[in-house]
């Protein structure tokens, strides 16, 4: 029940983040690539709450597709295609969702 609840809070975060942009944009349309935070998000992964950090050049189609893709039971922290911990989807990284592990 807790995942089910603290979930639904972390995707309802993320969406207030996108609302009003196209899906081609950066949470920060101003965003070029790097580490500039834009926020942070918590979710409830392996029976622990998670901090991450979501970057501003994180494009909003790839956070639409972890919206319509994930669930309490299929995310988790994956390893990056350059280095870091990320937010996942059954096991494989998202192309374009910046959303680091920051507890680490």
């Amino acid at each position: 029940m807790i995942d089910e609840l603290h979930f639904n809070r972390s995707v309802t975060r993320l969406v207030d983040m996108i609302k009003n942009k196209n899906d081609d944009e950066f949470l920060d349309p101003n965003a070029g690539q790097g580490r500039v935070e834009f926020d942070r998000i918590n979710f409830y992964i392996g029976g622990q709450t998670r901090i991450f950090r979501v970057h501003s050049d994180t494009k909003v189609s790839a956070i639409k597709i972890f919206i319509y893709s994930a669930t309490p039971q299929n995310i988790g922290i994956v390893d990056g295609p350059r280095g870091g911990r990320k937010l996942g989807v059954n096991g494989a990284p998202i192309q374009c969702l910046q959303i680091f592990v920051a507890d680490e």
